[in-house]
């Protein structure tokens, strides 16, 4: 049901294997994480994507292909760390101003279900790949920071990754974009969404992202 809305728009490299593997990534790469003040967003990413990783290996091994489990997976794990109200916020682009705080709100709750749901439905795509990060040079007075990484997937071609993350108010790490081969998610879902709001309105938007929840 989801592929018939990205039909067109969607770039090859978001297919929801590629998403949700490096969301995880994006997950792994906050998880653990000092409260007290930010950290360097590389210094975890290594070992926390490593315990998570095990974590799906493992249920594979348990022959355990309840949905319910993949779910809870990204529960735990990513959505904590994603920022879905200022991504889609990014998307919605100029429609936003031009829109009801009511619809924008209705819009970001379905946002983050949309999210979660395709995430979940897509870890199946998981085959044990391995994923290169590159030394993060972060200075603190930034809030925003980019983390470079490589995909290695045996017999394909390396896929070269950024994550986008920011500093939340309450000084946490967060994620808000994936650029995959030069592509943004957040550019490649408004030009996506942008035609519906166009034709049907922001609450037409929402309702089409419910339904495909359902």
């Amino acid at each position: 049901m989801i592929k018939k809305l990205e039909r067109g728009t969607q770039n090859e490299y978001f297919r929801p294997g590629v998403l949700v593997f490096a969301m995880i990534c994006i997950a792994m790469i906050l998880e653990g994480q000092a409260k007290a003040e930010p950290v360097n967003p590389g210094v975890f990413i290594e070992k926390v994507a490593n315990d998570t990783f095990a974590a799906i290996r493992q249920l594979r091994k348990e022959n355990n292909a309840d949905p319910k489990a993949f779910e809870e997976i990204i529960q735990q794990t990513l959505l904590p760390h994603v920022d879905h109200v200022y991504s889609g916020l990014l998307i919605l682009g100029s429609s936003a101003n031009s829109s009801a705080k009511q619809d924008i709100q209705a819009y970001l709750d379905v946002f983050k279900g949309y999210i979660k749901i395709t995430y979940a439905s897509s870890l199946n795509y998981y085959q044990d790949q391995t994923v290169v990060f590159e030394p993060v040079k972060h200075e603190k007075d930034k809030d925003k920071v980019a983390v470079n990484a490589i995909v290695k997937d045996k017999g394909k071609p390396d896929i070269q990754m950024q994550f986008k993350l920011r500093l939340d108010k309450s000084g946490d790490w967060k994620a808000y974009d994936l650029i995959v081969e030069g592509v943004s998610l957040v550019q490649s879902k408004r030009a996506e969404f942008a035609p519906i709001i166009r034709q049907q309105g922001l609450p037409g938007l929402t309702a089409l992202l419910a339904k495909k929840l359902q």
